[in-house]
């Protein structure tokens, strides 16, 4: 009998191994349409091209002022020209750490838990005045830039578009709940204060005593538990989540409605992480259709992707970090540019580019487990279903191959490879066939490809007896 081998049909993301076996790393699911039926394949994850280093790194902050693009790399503050020069116009007084950053659109102000400092243009300048608080997070609304004080639930604003000055008594604090302020964020004019277990928001009333006044009614009791996982996609508001109750989830708003988006397997899966406070993430767009949320874990050395297109969770990975080590993300000229989280090194994200800054992209799909009412299975071939051909002129990747492995014991351990090549270049009728695979009861299987060209999974049949 021939039946299929759900490698990119039945779908789930990383999980606990008590759970499922089920991993996909580097690829990600695509939705297409043929003759009327609707078939799941994978994609590769675009590569990162290495457009610049600017110092020792890591990467800690970026964003647009102006039409021009500034990042922070280590304590080193540059502007980046649409022709990727980069220029040095400051310097903080930390290396390491995530950084605010936020523009009027005539300063550009950069906090980092220490000091703020603001950019207007032609000089960079540390902000003096003795009211500053030492402020983790920036924002910008309606004239004024709005900082957190660590540990308390108040939020200060600086004078009307003058980020040089800030007064004792402007400032308001978050009582819905008396949580601390984790976080800030701008959403549909409106400033969401993000508390340990709840959420509120803010509008501009113009009030001469203090401007920003609680919207009635806009609150929620899912707080953040990072600060920098905050997100803004698809018209919405992200981030990783916790309540009362315990547990961490990762919860998608519009305006006052929060739902949750992570799975129960994703869930599971973070709550046997130590430590979740210094997740961080970024939303990054692939040439198609798909916007993905990057949820990096960093003491727990992983990424789990989100794709708004089919709101299904994968994995990305880098060869040698754990991790997919890009730290920081905005969108100009046309590009992508991607700060590292370890070096100094500046990328751009590439559809065009199957490796990470010259290193092979590891692409693994593990299937759940696969049985027929626990009967023995006797498989006498697997057929893997690329799009073939796509080898490189020279070099490697000009005999490509796919890796396939399995596992009989719940994906404990698994057998070495057995490889295939996936065609030269032109060899677009190639097959890709794997004999005599032996029998089981239950089974996972895993296939993998490292080599830098461009290729969809499709699917994959297998062709069995059973035990008489």
């Amino acid at each position: 009998m021939r039946m299929p081998i759900p490698f990119a049909g039945a779908f789930s993301e990383r999980t606990a191994k008590a759970v499922s076996s089920q991993t996909c790393i580097n690829w990600y699911p695509d939705i297409v349409d043929t003759h009327g039926t609707q078939m799941m394949t994978l994609k590769m994850r675009p590569g990162l091209k290495l457009n610049q280093t600017l110092s020792i790194g890591p990467h800690r902050g970026s964003m647009i002022h102006n039409g021009v693009l500034f990042v922070v790399s280590n304590n080193g503050v540059y502007s980046i020209s649409s022709a990727d020069v980069a220029t040095r116009i400051g310097s903080l007084s930390t290396y390491s750490g995530f950084v605010g950053m936020a523009s009027s659109g005539t300063q550009m102000v950069i906090v980092d838990g220490v000091d703020g400092f603001y950019w207007n243009g032609t000089t960079f300048t540390q902000i003096t005045d003795a009211d500053f608080v030492d402020a983790v997070q920036v924002k910008f609304l309606k004239g004024r830039f709005i900082v957190n004080k660590p540990g308390t639930g108040q939020f200060y604003i600086s004078a009307d578009y003058d980020a040089s000055s800030w007064a004792s008594l402007d400032y308001a604090t978050a009582e819905v709940d008396p949580d601390n302020l984790i976080a800030l964020e701008i959403d549909h004019q409106e400033l969401w204060l993000f508390g340990d277990f709840t959420t509120e928001q803010y509008f501009y009333s113009g009030n001469t005593l203090f401007p920003f006044e609680p919207q009635p009614g806009a609150f929620t009791e899912f707080g953040c538990i990072a600060p920098w996982s905050v997100a803004k996609a698809d018209n919405t508001l992200i981030w990783l989540a916790q309540t009362r109750h315990g547990g961490r989830q990762v919860v998608q708003a519009t305006i006052n409605n929060p739902i949750v988006i992570s799975s129960g397997a994703l869930e599971e899966r973070m709550n046997l992480f130590s430590t979740v406070s210094d997740a961080y993430s970024f939303v990054v767009k692939a040439p198609d259709k798909h916007l993905f949320l990057v949820l990096t874990f960093p003491t727990a050395n992983e990424t789990h992707v989100y794709d708004f297109a089919t709101k299904l969770w994968h994995a990305w990975e880098s060869y040698g970090v754990g991790r997919f080590r890009v730290a920081t993300s905005v969108y100009a000229y046309g590009k992508h540019y991607m700060g590292d989280a370890i070096n100094g090194n500046l990328y751009t994200f590439d559809a065009a580019v199957y490796q990470d800054n010259s290193i092979n992209i590891v692409r693994s799909r593990k299937t759940e487990h696969s049985s027929k009412n626990q009967d023995r299975l006797f498989c006498h071939s697997i057929e893997l279903l690329f799009n073939v051909g796509q080898g490189l002129i020279t070099g490697q990747g000009s005999d490509p191959q796919v890796a396939l492995y399995h596992s009989d014991d719940g994906g404990n351990t698994y057998s070495n490879a057995d490889t295939r090549s996936l065609g030269a270049i032109g060899k677009y009728m190639a097959k890709v066939e794997f004999n005599r695979q032996g029998s089981y009861y239950h089974r996972v299987w895993e296939v993998r490809i490292s080599d830098p060209i461009s290729t969809t999974f499709i699917g994959a049949y297998g062709r069995f007896s059973m035990e008489e």
